[in-house]
Formats: structure tokens, C-alpha cells, sequence
């Protein structure tokens, strides 16, 4: 049921096969709760590529707060870089443990992968100004 004033994908899950050949289901991030610190949601053309809308991180530190609750395994962020190269700090606020940072150079899109077993809440800090994807999802 969704959470009033919460943003929600309107692309339907979709599913693949472990190596297990069990189906793992996709989640987008954006039908979980977000919460964003110097980012928001946009549907600048010079960002959004083919989507209705991106995250677009601007300004100082900016911050996307996620909140999986524990209830999946993987983190997959597909992300790029705008005006300058980035560098992206995942951290699990639940702890405070930085669990990944990297390097994304400008206009590259890339794919951040990160096991997120047992996690609560998530700061993905972003140094520079990015676009993350609506294919961003928790599986």
C-alpha cells in the first residue's frame, strides 16, 4: 500500500533466475522510501536520457537516503557522472560503516553492484553532481 507523499515507479517489477534457478524479484528504488539531501527528482531533458525522471544530485554533498529495511540482498545503482567526474561513498547509516566508494568519470554511465544483506538505511553521498537511473534497484 503506498505511504502518502512517498514517489513510486510505475514500471512493473521484473524477475531473474539465480544460480540457485530460483527468481529473484527486482525492486526499483524508487518504490521504497527516499529521502534526498541536495537531490530531488527531475524531468530535466538534459538529464533524464529515455525516463520520465532521474535523481539529480546537485549542490553541496548531496545525499539520496535509502531505507531497504533489510528486506533484500543486492544494491544495483546505475549512476553517471554530469558536469565533472564524481566520486560515490555508499554508507550503512545503521552502523555508520562505509561500505564502497568509487570513482565515476564524467558521462560514463556505470553500474554500482553491493551486497546489502541486513541493512536498515543506506546514505549513498555523492561528491560532484550525478544522474541516478530509475533502473536503480534492490534485488
Amino acid at each position: 500500500m503506498p505511504m502518502h507523499g512517498m514517489r513510486f515507479l510505475t514500471a512493473q517489477c521484473t524477475a531473474e533466475c539465480s544460480p540457485l534457478g530460483k527468481k529473484l524479484l527486482i525492486t526499483p528504488i524508487l518504490n521504497e522510501q527516499i529521502k534526498y539531501y541536495n537531490a530531488a527528482l527531475s524531468r530535466d531533458t538534459q538529464y533524464t536520457d529515455k525516463f520520465k525522471e532521474v535523481i539529480l544530485t546537485k549542490g553541496s554533498l548531496p545525499s539520496v537516503y535509502l531505507f531497504p529495511q533489510s528486506k533484500y540482498q543486492t544494491l544495483v545503482l546505475d549512476v553517471r557522472a554530469i558536469q565533472e567526474d564524481v566520486t560515490i561513498i555508499l554508507k550503512n547509516k545503521d552502523n555508520r560503516e562505509e561500505l564502497k566508494s568509487l570513482f565515476i568519470p564524467q558521462d560514463k554511465p556505470e553500474q554500482i553492484e553491493i551486497n546489502i544483506a541486513g541493512i536498515k538505511e543506506l546514505e549513498v553521498e555523492v561528491r560532484g553532481n550525478a544522474v541516478i537511473y530509475p533502473t536503480s534497484h534492490y534485488k
